[in-house]
């Protein structure tokens, strides 16, 4: 495989020769899952070391975080950062527990030694791919509001959650749960607000996600406050509550666009604390308060798990996809 402008060697010319040197007939493979439909790769054991190739099929700057690996990892990496007319391999190490950027489509190869862990299944993982809910716990809504699996507007796959509030009643919900026994989570999950924004009245509201133990614990969402919807996070500080919303310079949410939103929260008495990201960008924090009062996080609420409307007129008809929500003890990224 020749570049003909110049005679040298084409980018699919150094993938084929590293399978080539790499991957040997008897080679076991490992199982490798991703968060990420745009990110894909296989793991395999050769000659005692662990080698994995990943794949970023989308033009765009991407952040990668492994999960299941240890120690340094040796890469070998072609992106779009230098030319496909004048081809050339970069080559480094990298720590396994520190993120690693990539740009535009990219073939990685890394290796570590054979006794690393290859990648595993993060806790859950809730897509809709089986056509139905049935990787939830459940579905709960108020009267005259829906939670079904639909075709339309999947985030990723062919399946996707569609969730809406008709704003008849002030407050109501529509929410998927799952069952979890945890001090410290992170839940993430894609969101696109077909219709609902932006809210009418000053203290109007609708979450995306909520975390319960005892007591419901947190919520992350959507709150419109002197005139401008915001994101906001509103989190037990014993057995008060605590909110905050994002400052002027976070994105303010808007119909028709795709949102990565995860939730982090650790039960504390003293040192809990409370994240919001938002397409992977930490835009709130709340820290040093009392989370520990109602125990762990026993339930995820993915959805609307709860919608407020001060004039109850319906004025605030709300309508959400969501899909690719994932839960874990370790930030899951967009």
């Amino acid at each position: 495989m020749i570049n003909i402008e110049n005679n040298q060697p084409w980018y699919p010319y150094y993938v084929n020769k590293w399978l080539g040197s790499n991957l040997g007939v008897g080679d076991s493979l490992s199982p490798v899952t991703s968060s990420s439909s745009e990110i894909s790769g296989f793991a395999w054991t050769h000659n005692q070391k662990l080698y994995f190739l990943l794949i970023c099929e989308v033009n765009q700057p991407r952040t990668v975080y492994f999960q299941g690996l240890k120690g340094t990892l040796n890469f070998s990496k072609i992106d779009t950062t230098i030319s496909w007319t004048t081809p050339k391999v970069q080559t480094g190490t990298i720590d396994s527990a520190q993120p690693f950027n990539i740009y535009g489509y990219t073939v990685a190869l890394f290796q570590a030694q054979a006794s690393t862990t290859p990648p595993t299944n993060t806790t859950f993982d809730g897509g809709f791919e089986s056509g139905n809910s049935g990787s939830w716990n459940g579905t709960s809504v108020s009267s005259g509001e829906t939670a079904t699996v639909v075709t339309a507007k999947p985030y990723s796959g062919s399946y996707g959650a569609k969730l809406t509030s008709n704003g008849g009643a002030g407050e109501e919900y529509a929410y998927y749960y799952k069952s979890v026994n945890s001090g410290e989570i992170y839940v993430r999950g894609y969101f696109y607000i077909n219709s609902g924004l932006p809210l009418v009245n000053n203290g109007d509201r609708f979450y995306l996600l909520r975390l319960a133990g005892s007591q419901n614990l947190v919520y992350a969402g959507i709150r419109r406050s002197n005139g401008v919807d915001r994101w906001v996070i509103y989190v037990r500080n014993g057995a008060n509550w605590r909110d905050y919303s994002s400052n002027t310079s976070a994105p303010v949410p808007k119909t028709g666009v795709w949102y990565s939103v995860e939730l982090h929260w650790k039960m504390s008495s003293t040192a809990g604390l409370a994240e919001l990201y938002i397409n992977g960008v930490k835009i709130i924090s709340v820290t040093g308060t009392n989370t520990a009062s109602y125990g762990n996080a026993v339930r995820i609420d993915f959805g609307i798990p709860y919608s407020f409307e001060a004039n109850a007129r319906a004025s605030n008809r709300i309508t959400i996809y969501a899909d690719s929500a994932v839960i874990d003890n370790k930030y899951i990224s967009p």
